[in-house]
Parts: C-alpha cells; structure tokens; sequence
C-alpha cells in the first residue's frame, strides 16, 4: 500500500534569500507538490526513511545547513531524512517527493551528504517514471508497488556505487595515445618491447596489455600490423623499389626475413615479392596507357 497527497500551496523560504538571482531570476512562488510514501518489510531493520525528490517542472533549490543545490526540471535529489533541509521554489515549480522507508542499501552511509542524479544520468530518468506512475495510480496493486519499490532501492544503489567508482575511462586515455604515440614513433627498432614501452611510458606492464583489451588487436598484434602496413606501403611505392625486402622489412623493426614473408602472406594473401611484382606491372601498364595516349592525340 502506499499513501500519496497532493500539495499545491507548499511554500518555502522568501524572496530575500537570493534564490531568484541565482537561476534567473525567476519569482519564488506556491510549488506542487506530490508526496508518497513506501512502507519497507515490517520484517526489515527499521533504517530512516530516505527522501528521493523528483524536479517535475521549472527549478527548485535544496538547503541543508550551508550547502545550496539548485535543482532543475529532470534533476533528482535522494537525501536521508535524519537530515533537515528545506526549499525555496520558483514560479511553476513541481516535485515529487517519495519518502522510502526501509532501504537497505549498500553504501547508504553516503547518504549523509545528498546525491544528485543531474538530467541525463543513467538512473534519473527511470527513477522519474516509476514514481510517476506511482502518482498516477494511487491504488495500485501491492504486488506492483512492491516492484516498483525494489526497483527504486536498486537503482539508488547503483548510482551509489557508481558516484564511489571513479571513472577511469578519462585518466587511461592520455595513456593510451601515449602509448600509441611511442609505439608509432618506434616502429623501426627491433628492441621494441612490452618492457621498454611500459617504462618509457610510465606504466606496468600489466597496464599496457590493458589498455588495448578490447580493441581488436594484442599490444603485440597491433605492433606487428603497423609494422606490415608499414612495409606494404612501401613494396607499392615507386621510390622505394631499389630497396630490397630484407631492408623494407628491417627498416620497420622485423629481424627474421623468412618470419617476415610467412606473416605477410598470411596477413595479405600474397607474398611480398608477388605484390612488388604485381604493383610494378600495374605500373608500367599505367604509364604504356599514358604514353600511348599521348602519342595517338
């Protein structure tokens, strides 16, 4: 079961608060404001209720002590209610406030300090529905309140946990392109080894084979297909066709000519010297056409 009121005269705090300047200077205004309370598990410890606070419409601002959060249309605030707050609101603002009682929740200690889900979080959006539908069928099933109420403490603890991980994918991307900028920049020594680039590059071995988990290639895979780009690119070059393959090839970091072949061909199908043999034909057949061209005109 669950109990929901409807409140369209809340009002909060007063217009020498210096909350219109601070969003735009909107009006303080008369809010509406919808409660519900979830009852927990009589079963379960009783753990004080949690507030989770839905911005519907317009724009808000949460106090508690000396800290100021202004909350706008989408944002959700989840605070613990041994905490005091209160709010000032702006003209046409609109909440859903749910008090969840029972929660066990793992890291709700965070809670002491309240958690903002901004619009656009992976959670928000979906906790903003299901409380809606909460306030649009008040005499919903126990069954599906029960649902909807296991639904919100999951996804509550996954925000929790989420705001305690870091986000690595930001800090082990500049290591990335340095990693890749080495790489690239020493293709041509053979001593071109896991060792020598995680110490080069400030990192562990171990961080280096991670940081290309996932991107189609081994650390030593992605060496070996630069270095065959490398060399094909230069079988198919014109200037390059006074240099033997052995050289081609040591000169992009390979130290075993017979290793080189078998990779190649395993890689492109054909060997190295069938593809020099075949872009030199391909060529002169180019240039006949062109000379022969020019001679009929």
């Amino acid at each position: 079961m669950i109990s929901l009121a409807r409140n369209p005269r809340h009002r909060a705090g007063s217009s020498n608060s210096g909350f219109g300047a601070a969003l735009d200077g909107s009006t303080l205004a008369v809010a509406q404001i919808t409660e519900i309370s979830l009852p927990g598990n009589p079963a379960s410890p009783a753990d004080p209720a949690l507030l989770v606070i839905v911005q519907n419409a317009a724009a808000s601002l949460l106090i508690e002590g000396g800290r100021r959060t202004p909350l706008r249309r989408g944002d959700i605030a989840i605070l613990d209610l041994t905490a005091s707050f209160s709010a000032l609101h702006h003209s046409g603002s609109a909440q859903i406030r749910c008090q969840l009682h029972g929660a066990s929740i793992d890291g709700r200690e965070d809670l002491r300090r309240t958690m903002i889900l901004r619009q656009g979080d992976a959670n928000s959006a979906i906790i903003e529905r299901l409380l809606a539908s909460l306030t649009a069928g008040a005499h919903a099933s126990g069954e599906r309140v029960a649902t909807i109420r296991a639904l919100l403490i999951q996804l509550i603890g996954g925000s929790l946990k989420a705001k305690r991980t870091p986000d690595t994918s930001r800090a082990t991307e500049p290591t990335h392109n340095r990693v890749r900028a080495f790489i690239l920049a020493n293709l041509a020594s053979p001593g071109l080894s896991p060792a020598t680039i995680a110490l080069r590059c400030g990192t562990s071995v171990r961080c280096l084979h991670r940081l290309f988990e996932g991107s189609g290639h081994t650390l030593q895979g992605w060496i070996r297909h630069e270095r065959l780009e490398r060399c094909r690119r230069d079988l198919q070059d014109e200037r390059c066709a006074m240099r033997s393959i052995t050289e081609i090839a040591f000169g992009w970091g390979f130290s075993d000519a017979a290793h080189f072949s078998r990779t190649f061909r395993q890689t492109y199908g054909v060997a190295p010297s069938e593809l020099r043999r075949r872009e030199s034909g391909r060529r002169a057949l180019e240039q006949s056409r062109t000379d022969g061209g020019v001679g009929c005109a």
